[in-house]
């Protein structure tokens, strides 16, 4: 019997204010978010396998990662957020530092800062938990890059606990060889990453009235064909917007938190964890927010089912729309991407077919269909066929 299912959930971009009470914070100075990103589960990669093609393998053995994060807000005190959000065993960092990225995987000399976790230059992440580091000195420009050091001193492979990472980072990141190099003003790498791992947030201290805006969606906010190492994603253009330089004489500066992740849905757990399950975590507790916008459901859109025809109840199928567009006032008054034009609606159609010959054997057929909200893009028409061989 054939059976469907339909989700009809609509992609929607919502500019929302909070209260007092999401800016409410213990102690004396103001943390407001600077950098942030949303972190995903990855599975770890079995014992000997070779990595894909141009990625870092998945486990880390007695080695540092130096990666590099973009702020939006400056300040002079900052402190750095580990996650270890989906491991299920704890994490051990033998040492971890901040300094200030000069170019590729150099840093400016005399910028780098040890970092302590309540007091601890070794911390032992819980599984499950995050580790906030202790402030320090560090006059960061706003919009400048920073570079995070990491020391891993165990083999991430010896359990089976998933790494914690943003998949689509776009951005350049360095593994070293082996052994502590944090800190180290010239960095052997070994290796290099479109990732973050275990890196989740970068808050500065601020005066009081200064808050955050959190980016909450899916690829279109995290920059999914945005060109890597170049900070041009929306939620990039709308911090540099939002810098005062940028709205005239007396406005304050404002964080910008890109907490999008490609293929994320609002209801369904497919690509991380879904908007509504990550809404506290992703949002509320970042330091400072203050205002939310939300441009997601576009994942959530399609008909699908199994059964399409009689004797291939095993089969599946789904056909999807969607439709992406902004407000004229967004249009009009915000300008973030300079496209060739005004920006129109964005219409996108989807239409496939898995075959299921053998439990180990695949064929899909695809057929998608894209009218670019670029006004000077052509619509692109993109068929695809793929095998999948399970051994």
């Amino acid at each position: 019997m054939t059976s469907l299912r339909i989700a009809l959930v609509a992609t929607a971009l919502y500019i929302v204010t909070t209260g007092p009470a999401a800016v409410a914070q213990n102690g004396g100075e103001h943390w407001v978010g600077t950098w942030g990103t949303a972190v995903v589960p990855r599975p770890q990669a079995a014992p000997g396998a070779a990595p894909g093609r141009g990625a870092v393998p998945l486990n880390f053995n007695n080695q540092t990662l130096r990666q590099v994060v973009h702020v939006s807000l400056g300040g002079s005190r900052l402190r750095v957020v580990l996650s270890n959000a989906f491991g299920t065993s704890p994490l051990a960092v033998g040492a971890a530092s901040v300094a200030l990225r000069q170019k590729d995987s150099m840093i400016v000399a005399g910028s780098n800062r040890p970092l302590t976790f309540s007091g601890s230059a070794t911390p032992v992440i819980a599984a499950g938990a995050v580790a906030v580091s202790d402030p320090v000195s560090l006059t960061v420009p706003a919009l400048a890059d920073l570079a995070i050091d990491v020391f891993l001193p165990g083999d991430t492979a010896a359990s089976t606990s998933p790494l914690t990472t943003h998949n689509g980072a776009l951005q350049t990141n360095y593994l070293s060889a082996a052994g502590n190099h944090v800190g180290a003003a010239e960095f052997p790498v070994s290796a290099t990453t479109q990732s973050w791992f275990f890196l989740s947030a970068v808050d500065v201290s601020a005066p009081a009235q200064v808050g955050a805006v959190v980016a909450l969606g899916d690829s279109l906010t995290d920059g999914t064909l945005s060109t890597p190492d170049s900070n041009n994603r929306w939620p990039d253009h709308l911090a540099r917007r939002l810098m005062p330089s940028g709205r005239g004489k007396g406005a304050r500066p404002m964080g910008v938190l890109n907490e999008g992740i490609a293929g994320n849905r609002v209801l369904s757990e497919v690509v991380g964890p879904s908007a509504l399950a990550r809404f506290d975590r992703d949002v509320l507790a970042q330091s400072g927010v203050t205002h939310i916008i939300m441009l997601v459901g576009i994942n959530d859109l399609g008909l699908g089912g199994n059964g399409l025809f009689p004797g291939r109840e095993g089969d599946e199928f789904g056909i999807a729309y969607a439709y992406t567009d902004l407000s004229d006032v967004l249009k009009d008054n915000l300008d973030l991407l300079p496209l060739g034009g005004r920006l129109r609606v964005e219409h996108q159609l989807e239409m496939f077919y898995i075959l299921h010959l053998a439990p180990w054997l695949q064929i899909t057929a695809d057929l998608q269909v894209i009218r670019p909200t670029r006004p000077v893009a052509d619509t692109a028409i993109i068929p695809a066929a793929r095998l999948r061989v399970v051994f």
